[in-house]
This record gives structure tokens, sequence and C-alpha cells, in this order.
């Protein structure tokens, strides 16, 4: 992958070296790519070497919330890459529509249920990380769950005692939804069923951000809900609010039972880490939810990876609310690779 991409990453460095020196802001627009049809943003890292030594570290891939897209995670991607190969993946449904050369007179939204984005995910990272054995996702909100799923997929597939995923650090991923949170995704439903997209942006953007935040950033919040409007579909975002909204505990691909699952599982290799975080003032996926999952996880306890328990940390981030990357984006990077580089 990085022999593909390197060129157009050059010619790239090239261009916004000249916007730096007039203070404008990087722009990765030019080097996004599209892996297995899925626009993926590959950023190589920029130190390969780490204490005078060469850095093994596996790549990162980074998932996000259900209407962000690649630019979402641009400033993060940068920092996370000094040291490490990162790759920014817009799920089924998110951002805008593949060109034409990728639409196969198919409905792109018919299913972008939690499984077929595991096995889209896992076509991707094997396509993009040919000789990889391991890569460590990071994961925000619906992006965690689909990192859960992926996870779940390839550990009921695995003739070889085997899983392509180091660590997972999962943000904004709970047991279940608040009530005002269940009130929130039944509003996006409602609006998104009258192809309402701006009106979901602002729902959205009032249900993610800790009312502290809005109202610090509300000569902001204009521009936040133009840019979801402009930088995703309403029918992606429908598909994606519909099919993957898991309610009933018992569901397979509710959280719930892929802690279960990737918790108790015989005979295949397990994640050798697995960190939830959460905001303080998250009234989609509270604390109290995440202590739920984090308790599912651990409950089912007794697995081993080399020898060792497998124990589920969670973190709680303070002022924050349910959009903790984009909050608290410093403290955020500093858990992501503090458990990382454990």
């Amino acid at each position: 992958l990085r022999s593909n991409f390197m060129l157009v990453y050059s010619i790239v460095i090239i261009c916004t070296t000249i916007k730096n020196c007039h203070g404008l802001a990087l722009s990765t627009a030019n080097i996004i790519s599209y892996i297995e049809g899925q626009r993926c943003l590959f950023l190589p890292r920029s130190s390969p070497h780490k204490n005078n030594q060469v850095d093994q570290s596996p790549p990162i891939v980074i998932l996000g919330g259900m209407a962000q897209t690649i630019a979402s995670w641009e400033i993060h991607a940068r920092t996370l890459s000094r040291d490490r190969d990162v790759l920014v993946y817009e799920c089924l449904g998110q951002g805008p529509p593949p060109p034409v050369e990728y639409d196969h007179d198919v409905d792109l939204y018919e299913d972008v249920s939690l499984p077929t984005q595991a096995e889209k995910l896992q076509h991707t990272i094997n396509k993009a990380f040919p000789h990889i054995e391991q890569v460590d996702i990071v994961g925000f909100s619906l992006g965690g769950r689909i990192a859960m799923a992926m996870c779940t997929t390839m550990m009921m597939n695995s003739t070889q005692n085997y899983c392509k995923i180091r660590r997972l650090h999962l943000t904004g991923v709970a047991a279940g939804r608040s009530l005002q949170g269940q009130i929130a995704v039944a509003s996006w439903q409602d609006l998104l069923d009258h192809n309402n997209i701006r009106g979901f942006a602002w729902s959205a953007l009032m249900s993610t951000y800790s009312p502290a935040f809005l109202v610090e950033n509300q000569n902001k919040i204009q521009s936040w809900v133009q840019f979801i409007v402009d930088s995703n579909t309403s029918e992606g975002l429908h598909a994606l609010s519909i099919q993957t909204q898991m309610s009933d505990e018992q569901d397979l691909w509710h959280t719930l039972q892929l802690a279960k699952f990737i918790s108790t599982s015989d005979g295949v290799r397990r994640p050798e880490g697995i960190r939830l975080v959460v905001g303080e003032h998250d009234s989609m996926s509270p604390p109290t939810e995440a202590q739920k999952l984090q308790s599912e996880f651990n409950n089912n306890h007794g697995q081993q990876v080399d020898g060792n328990d497998v124990y589920v940390s969670l973190g709680v981030i303070e002022n924050s609310g349910h959009a903790v990357p984009m909050e608290q984006g410093r403290l955020w990077r500093q858990d992501v690779l503090g458990f990382l580089d454990e």
C-alpha cells in the first residue's frame, strides 16, 4: 500500500508546503483513494524510527461516527501518523457516493448492516495491508460498533486461531442508549425518512456535543451543519440510522452480544487489549451504559492471550459529551496512544 500511495502523497506534500507558508490549513482531499470501493485516507508514518530503532508498531485504522467523513479526522490522523501508518476509513453509507466506476448499478445503501460493514472493512484492511499481520483499530460510536462486529466475524470464521486485530480502542460505545439517546435516534430516523438531512445535522450536533461545548462554539455550528449536509447523502445516513441501531439486547449484533462473543469464544486468538472511553456528559451512550459494556466483557473473563488475562479498561473523559475526539482532542489522542503503546 505504501508504494501505491507514496507518489500521490509526495505531490500533495509539495503543494501543501506552499499553503503552509501562507498560514493556510492543510487539506488531505488530494490523497484520498478508494480501496475495495470505499473512500480511505492513507498517511504513512512520518518517523519510521522510535528510540533510534526501526518502529514495528502496527498500523492504526480509524473508523468514525455516523455523519463523519475522512475530513473529520484529518488533524487526529496527522498526529497519530508520526510513528504509525494510519488509514482513515469511511464505512458504507458514510460520506459522498463513490465515483461512477465503483457504482455497479446496485443500490449502494440496500445493506449497510453491521455484518456487511464488518465484511467490507475486513476486505479493505486485507487489501490495504496484505503483508501486515495485525492492525490496531480506533473506532468512535458507529465506527466502534463496526470494529466490534469485524472482530466477531473474524473470530467466527477463523480457522487458524488468528485475529488480525491486535488492540481495540472504542469511544462512545456502550451497552445501550439513554432515553435521551433513543429519542435522538428516533428523531434522526424521522427526519431522514423525510429527506431532511439539514434537520438531521442540527439534531445530531445537539445530541453528540455537550451543552458547554456548543455554547463555546455557537458561531461555528451553522458551518458544521453545512459540512454534514455537503459531505453526506440523505439516503446513506437514513440507511445507517435504520440498519445499524440495535435495541434488542438478544440480537447477535447488539454490543452486549458482541462483547460476550469476543470474551468467551474458545480456540480463537482474541485482541490482546480493549479500551473503552466515554465522555463525562455523554447523553447518547452515558458512562453508566459504558460501565455495563465493560462488565459484560470482564464478567465473561477467564480469556487469555499468550497466557495473560485480557482486561477491558474504561476511561471517562471530563468536560465532554458523546463526541470526545472532537471536544477533547488532545486528551483523546493521549489516551489512544497511551493504550496502543502499552
